[in-house]
C-alpha cells in the first residue's frame, strides 16, 4: 500500500468515528498537513493517557519532520509493530539546533517534564544535532485499528515527495 492509500484508509477511520471536529479538520487539510508518528512504548500510552502532552523528534540528519510540521497540522498516532491508536493536532511547533551542551540542557529543563522521557533517553539520543518539539492539542483517542503497510520509518509525511522523508 502507497503512502496515498494509506491516507486514504486513516482519514476514512476517522471520518467513521463522527467526532465533529477531526471530522471536518481532516477534510480540510491537504496532504502536506498531515502525518503519522510511530511511537514505541512507553511514549504512546503516555500521550494517550495525558501525561506526555509533547511529542519530539531528534535526528541526526534533517528528516521529518524538521522544519516540515506547523501548528495545525494532524498527527496519527500509532504504535511500533501494532495499530493506529489516535491523533493529534500540533500545538506550538519548535525546531532547535543542538550545538552545544547548553542547548540540551535548555531543552531538559523547558520541555523534560512535557516529553516525560526515561531516564536513559537523553544518553541515546546525544548525537542528535536536529530537535523537533510539538505541543500535543485536540488528541482523540481512536478505537485501536491496524492497516497493513510496509514503513520502517518513525515519521510519515504524506506531503513529502515519495522516498524523502
Amino acid at each position: 500500500m502507497d503512502r496515498a492509500q494509506l491516507l486514504i484508509r486513516l482519514m476514512e477511520h476517522v471520518q467513521s468515528t463522527g467526532h465533529p471536529y477531526w471530522k471536518g479538520r481532516l477534510a480540510a487539510l491537504p496532504p502536506g498537513r498531515i502525518h503519522a508518528a510511530i511511537l514505541v512504548e512507553p511514549y504512546c500510552s503516555r500521550i494517550l493517557s495525558g501525561e506526555k502532552t509533547m511529542e519530539s523528534r531528534f535526528s541526526v540528519k534533517r528528516v521529518s519532520p524538521w522544519h516540515r510540521i506547523v501548528p495545525g497540522d494532524a498527527v496519527f498516532l500509532k504504535r511500533s509493530g501494532g495499530e493506529f491508536v489516535g491523533i493529534f493536532e500540533a500545538g506550538e511547533v519548535r525546531f532547535r539546533q543542538l550545538r552545544s551542551a547548553s542547548d540540551w540542557l535548555e531543552i531538559q529543563g523547558a520541555f523534560g517534564e512535557q516529553l516525560c522521557v526515561e531516564d536513559d533517553f537523553w544518553e541515546r539520543k546525544r548525537d542528535s544535532r536536529y530537535a523537533t518539539l510539538i505541543a500535543i492539542s485536540r488528541l482523540l483517542i481512536l478505537e485501536p485499528f491496524s492497516i497493513r503497510f510496509a514503513n520502517r520509518q518513525s515519521w510519515i509525511d504524506f506531503g513529502a515527495p515519495p522516498g524523502e522523508h
